[in-house]
């Protein structure tokens, strides 16, 4: 967070256009079992008499690309609760925007309304694997999709069953940095901080236990005979060690 307010080098709009997204997020630690889920849905009015019709949409996986990571989070597509398109988080967008186009015709044709949703769906659960999938620029051809840049909370209905997998509609706030900072000024303005004391340290004991170890030690700037600097366990000039055995203890006063 910039205290100044200045830009950031990076920033906390995570959109691909303008400053919301969906999102299915799974923090790191966080486990999940098979068949959990995450997803926003919505109730779509089907154009008649149309010959095709297609859902293109825009989908980012910001922990892509993790070892022997295939097989457990899946993005999906379904109609009235039916897959009809899915992808593994490990597929090959990574960590750039990706465009996917669906051919719904067959799903549509002879419908007048549907429930398109978009799912994160755990094929098998996870320990710890972290999830941050965005989902944005959804475009419906044969059908209208009401806010498809969630630019706000509207329209979409998100639902779920795990506390750890969550759908959420992502929205950039500008002046975070100062939300931030009135946030912490609410909470801790009438909170006084006393530290705590710190116990002297006994100086000079370098001793794992006790008082006394055993020191190899090395003058600063010590050469050969020869000039060249001399490193542990190296005889020094005329044959003497360069490196001195000490008892070394702490004397306690």
């Amino acid at each position: 967070m910039q205290v100044d307010d200045k830009p950031a080098m990076s920033s906390d709009n995570h959109a691909e256009r303008g400053a919301g997204r969906l999102a299915f997020t799974l923090s790191p630690g966080s486990g999940t079992r098979a068949g959990n889920y995450a997803q926003a849905t919505q109730v779509v009015t089907v154009e008649p008499n149309v010959s095709a019709y297609r859902l293109d949409f825009s989908d980012l996986d910001r922990y892509a690309n993790v070892p022997e990571g295939s097989g457990y989070h899946f993005k999906q597509v379904l109609v009235d609760g039916a897959v009809v398109w899915e992808s593994d988080v490990e597929d090959d967008g990574g960590f750039s925007w990706q465009h996917r186009s669906v051919d719904l015709t067959a799903a549509l044709r002879g419908k007048a309304k549907v429930a398109l949703a978009f799912r994160l769906y755990e094929r098998n659960g996870v320990g710890s694997f972290p999830l941050n999938v965005g989902i944005d620029d959804v475009r419906g051809s044969g059908f209208a999709v009401r806010n498809p840049g969630f630019e706000n909370t509207s329209a979409w209905v998100l639902s779920g069953d795990s506390q750890q997998l969550h759908p959420l509609i992502d929205l950039y706030a500008a002046d975070r940095p100062a939300r931030i900072r009135r946030a912490i000024a609410a909470n801790y303005a009438s909170r006084r901080c006393v530290p705590e004391p710190i116990p002297p340290a006994a100086a000079g004991n370098d001793a794992m236990y006790g008082r006394g170890r055993l020191s190899l030690a090395v003058a600063p700037h010590t050469h050969d005979d020869n000039g060249r600097r001399v490193r542990v366990g190296e005889p020094g000039r005329r044959g003497r060690p360069a490196v001195s055995p000490l008892r070394d203890f702490v004397l306690a006063h």
